[in-house]
């Protein structure tokens, strides 16, 4: 059985992603988590899930940076998260693979992504996926 890659067209497809993506994001708010996506794809977001015999088994959120600083084009990756069930299976390097062709696809020229830093298994994949960590991330909340 091979993966099938699948851009969320419908909100029927973007429900069958809500229990996956739930380990990444626990708090999500099921009940409006299809318009929601669907206002984030107004502002450029875009998602796919992966398939396994029809089964969602990893779902992604990318979108295009463009940096004036790096003169660069980046297929930044939002969110990303394999089923519990299928991790160290190869589904996560599949996605990056098909996240990575999508980045070529649209002209960009690297493919960038954030990780929160208690999710070491996350980095552990992402450092053996030969990503590279070149920056920090800053945040602080607006009062």
């Amino acid at each position: 059985m091979s993966l099938e890659f699948v851009r969320l067209a419908t909100d029927a497809d973007i429900v069958a992603c809500i229990p996956v993506i739930r380990q990444l994001r626990p708090a999500l708010d099921e009940s409006g988590f299809a318009a929601y996506v669907r206002h984030l794809e107004t502002g450029g977001a875009h998602f796919v899930c992966a398939r396994l015999g029809g089964a969602v088994v990893a779902v992604a959120g990318y979108r295009v940076l463009e940096r004036i600083a790096r003169d660069k084009q980046v297929l930044f990756v939002t969110d990303l998260v394999t089923d519990s069930r299928n991790r160290s299976g190869g589904v996560g390097r599949a996605m990056l693979a098909w996240l990575s062709a999508e980045g070529r696809r649209l002209g960009c020229n690297e493919i960038g992504l954030d990780t929160n830093l208690h999710r070491h298994r996350a980095q552990d994949f992402y450092l053996r996926e030969r990503f590279a960590i070149t920056a920090f991330h800053f945040t602080r909340a607006l009062e």
